[in-house]
């Protein structure tokens, strides 16, 4: 079973599939270039991209991601910035949002179509409102969420699905709104591949 197709058809909108790697193969497509967590979702329709500590310019998705062990004052003031909020809240929040500690996780691919951890979406409400209802439809209740506003590709999503194991999904942040170019109508939903299977 393609997660991909399945969920597509289901849902409606793109889907993407994420790998997280415990080591880095010379045939992975690495970025040239830096780029951010959530443009890589977005740039993955096109072609699978694999991100590594070196080619991931942004320190929020390096802490999500575990690969940045120091809190960076930078990203506390960017989130007191984006959130109008004091330091010590701004802490609380990056500190609360769920985060990859499993040091043996060294590169991320997006964009895997074939047996991926995880599988996440740029959906619009319509398309979200089809998951939930087929949830409701296999589990007989409904999708308990937390929202957050901050890091919200590669954090409340990305490390959310993979670390806790459940639907995860996101409003965004001004961040992954500019940068990942996700649209007004849009919000962002990640489901472990196991489970997302299960759906289907």
């Amino acid at each position: 079973m393609n997660i991909i197709r399945t969920f597509e058809n289901m849902t409606g909108g793109r889907w993407t599939g994420i790998s997280f790697h415990g080591d880095i193969d010379h045939g992975m497509k690495k970025k040239d270039t830096p780029m951010h967590f959530c443009e890589a979702v977005m740039e993955s329709s096109r072609t699978p991209i694999t991100l590594t500590m070196e080619n991931l310019n942004c320190a929020g998705a390096r802490w999500s991601l575990g690969w940045n062990d120091k809190e960076d004052e930078n990203l506390i003031k960017k989130i007191m910035c984006a959130n109008n909020i004091e330091y010590e809240a701004a802490s609380a929040m990056i500190h609360s949002s769920p985060r990859i500690t499993d040091k043996k996780i060294k590169a991320v691919t997006i964009g895997v179509s074939e047996s991926p951890d995880i599988v996440v979406s740029f959906l619009q409400p319509e398309a979200a409102m089809k998951l939930v209802q087929q949830w409701s439809r296999i589990h007989g209740k409904n999708i308990d969420l937390s929202v957050s506003s901050i890091m919200a590709v590669c954090g409340s999503v990305a490390a959310g699905a993979y670390t806790r194991g459940g639907v995860c999904c996101s409003f965004g942040c001004p961040d992954a709104r500019n940068r990942g170019k996700i649209g007004r109508d849009r919000m962002i939903i990640g489901i472990p591949a196991n489970l997302a299977k299960a759906l289907c």
